[in-house]
């Protein structure tokens, strides 16, 4: 084979017009990744942190037990109509996008086979409203957090939308139950326990919440209950299976809630929700499922019945101690001890496990604590903090790639430093003193209790009641409580009725306010919770609605007026009641008299005090209230003139209350 001259050959030269273009089409190539990791690097840093800037600083509940005379049970009352519910099951959603499979129509029927009576869809921040039946309940899991802090949504009216994907505080926790708060009828915390979405000690200083999901397909939850109730937050359990697969027999019928019910449309339910009539139950399978037959409470002895014998009953108390346990029984009794502000049992054999809601201790109904109050200070530096925070890292990722190595790792310091001082401003708590009540001269205080007869005419047909307790604590603000109760009436015709007012004596104003009159055949029960700060009131069941800045209530404005003046011949007028419509409020100063009631003889001024609404101080009410001419202006009298007869309060002489 004849040899090749290599010399005749010649490598193909590059054009330098060529290798120019290559290196061009090159680096554009390079910029054009270069930009797009930073435009990836823009919008993690601003999904990480400029939520941030919404979110207040909050000054959290301290840690309270339990305490009271009396022991609530969430069973006293209990029918024994019981209805298998699960609120917590995923479809197919979002495109496929979120974990979940079958349709909602495939995951109800699933659930109906397994004989459920309410089985509801909670797939992410999307309710599902194809069911048609009337005992639909609206249901979803709200949370992107990979850290999976989800919350259950139970009788949603709309779908709250923002939250904190990748990084969360529990001020940003606090934030959002606090947006749940305002269009569900129920918030439960969903599985803590995953990917320790809710820390237990973290749990247990926030609020604003109602449940808590003790059991699910995937873990217990009993240690964080524990944790919460010791707080002294009265949280009633609920166990879902959690299921993303009905075709999975191992995540469909494993864990469930009884509710005790006979109603399975929506207001029956939730409301045996929020009572705490229900029990969780994680079954056995191919077991028949065990039951509750009854739990009681006499004196200080609470007793559970099962319906056999469980191979454990345990009696549990603060921090998660067991304080007794029974085997092989079908009940348990145990006396509470002042050491025992709560006590919940747990029973276990071959038809599950059951896990009963705890009877605590308490002086009236329990009540969830509130969103705690706002740190005003805090809040404006917090907010400042973390846009400062954005805008710095922003800024850092436009300006480094373009500075010198050494200008760069300069930069990357100073940057450092001052995320670091940023952040600790961020979650800096509020070192400004409280506002002490105590120090607010008033002319009532704790302690003052005050009976008076009620007559109808010249007819007495019961008694009344006027108290002050207190102070004690409402979403971060020291509050007195204000209660007025009537108690009695005429054959086919009882009253008895009890107002209740929370009221901040430093702000002068109501933050809470309940009624619950019983008068005749009628009965109303209505809770107001008013958020001054944010000028609105959320009715308990209705949509949020307006309010005033200061806003009074009806038990509070009797407060109110003893901490005026009060001087002869003045007409006062005030925009302070909480219905914007039912102003003004206007206070009449009409004479002083001296007169005598059960209680002695007094020296008064008269005032006549008219609100635009129904009721004794409606314009047509003609209401004239006689306080103490002193500086403690108590009510000594109360005279109205109603369409059918006059009523009046006299003030009964000072007794040991025992």
């Amino acid at each position: 084979m004849p040899s090749i001259d290599s010399t005749l050959i010649e490598a193909p030269q590059a054009h330098p017009t060529a290798i120019k273009h290559a290196a061009h089409r090159a680096g554009g190539v390079l910029g054009a990744v270069g930009t797009a990791v930073r435009g990836l690097a823009l919008l993690a840093v601003s999904v990480l942190l400029l939520p941030y800037v919404v979110v207040p600083a909050y000054t959290f509940h301290a840690a309270a037990p339990f305490s009271g005379s009396t022991l609530v049970n969430p069973y006293a009352g209990a029918g024994a109509d019981w209805k298998r519910a699960n609120f917590h099951a995923h479809s197919h959603a979002w495109g496929g996008v979120t974990s979940g499979h079958g349709t909602a129509g495939e995951v109800r029927a699933a659930y109906q086979r397994a004989g459920y009576d309410i089985a509801a869809i909670s797939n992410y921040h999307s309710i599902d409203r194809a069911a048609s039946d009337t005992a639909f309940i609206p249901v979803y899991e709200h949370g992107f957090s990979i850290r999976k802090t989800h919350q259950l949504v139970i009788g949603a009216r709309a779908v709250t939308a923002i939250d904190f994907p990748l990084w969360q505080t529990s001020q940003a926790k606090q934030y959002l139950l606090a947006q749940l708060r305002d269009t569900a009828a129920l918030t439960v915390i969903a599985h803590p326990y995953l990917r320790n979405g809710y820390g237990q000690a973290q749990l247990a200083q926030l609020s604003g919440y109602d449940l808590l999901e003790i059991r699910s397909h995937w873990n217990d939850a009993s240690g964080w209950w524990d944790s919460v109730l010791t707080a002294g937050n009265p949280i009633y359990g609920i166990g879902n299976d959690d299921s993303h697969d009905v075709s999975r027999p191992n995540v469909v019928g494993v864990v469930w809630t009884m509710v005790n019910t006979s109603d399975i449309h929506a207001p029956a339910v939730l409301s045996a929700l929020r009572r705490g009539a229900m029990y969780v139950v994680a079954g056995v399978r191919d077991s028949t499922p065990a039951a509750l037959r009854s739990m009681t409470v006499q004196g200080d002895t609470i007793t559970a019945t099962f319906d056999r014998p469980m191979d454990d009953i345990r009696v549990i108390a603060d921090a998660g101690a067991t304080r007794d346990s029974a085997t092989h029984t079908a009940s348990i009794s145990y006396v509470m001890t002042d050491a025992d502000h709560y006590a919940r049992i747990v029973a276990s054999g071959t038809g599950g496990t059951l896990y009963l809601n705890p009877v605590i201790r308490a002086d009236g109904p329990l009540a969830v604590r509130e969103v705690p109050a706002e740190r005003p200070l805090a809040s404006v530096v917090a907010r400042i903090s973390a846009l400062a925070l954005w805008l710095c890292s922003i800024g850092l990722l436009l300006v480094a790639p373009l500075a010198r190595r050494r200008e760069r790792r300069m930069l990357l310091r100073r940057t450092a430093l001052l995320h670091s001082a940023l952040l600790a401003l961020l979650l800096v708590p509020d070192r400004l003193p409280a506002q002490d009540a105590s120090t607010h001269t008033l002319p009532f205080k704790p302690g003052e209790y005050h009976e008076y007869d009620l007559k109808f005419g010249v007819l007495t047909v019961g008694s009344g009641s006027l108290s002050i307790s207190g102070p004690d604590s409402l979403r971060g603000r020291e509050v007195f409580k204000l209660r007025y109760e009537i108690n009695g009436g005429i054959p086919l015709f009882r009253v008895h009725d009890v107002m209740e007012s929370w009221f901040d004596p430093i702000a002068m104003s109501s933050l809470r306010f309940t009624q619950d009159l019983n008068e005749g055949p009628k009965h109303y029960s209505r809770h107001f919770d008013f958020f001054p700060d944010e000028l609105i009131v959320l009715e308990r069941g209705k949509a949020r609605a307006p309010t005033v800045a200061a806003p009074l209530d009806d038990a509070s404005f009797i407060f109110f007026v003893r901490t005026l003046p009060l001087e002869v011949g003045q007409t006062l007028s005030f925009a302070r009641y909480f219905r914007p419509n039912s102003n003004p409020v206007t206070i009449q100063v009409l004479r002083k008299e001296t007169i005598t009631v059960p209680a002695g003889t007094f020296n008064t001024v008269v005032v006549k005090p008219t609100i635009r609404t129904s009721g004794i101080f409606s314009e047509g009410g003609q209401a004239e209230l006689w306080f103490s001419d002193d500086p403690a202006h108590t009510l000594i009298q109360m005279k109205a003139k109603l369409s059918f007869g006059s009523l009046s309060l006299y003030l009964r002489p000072a007794r040991n209350r025992h």
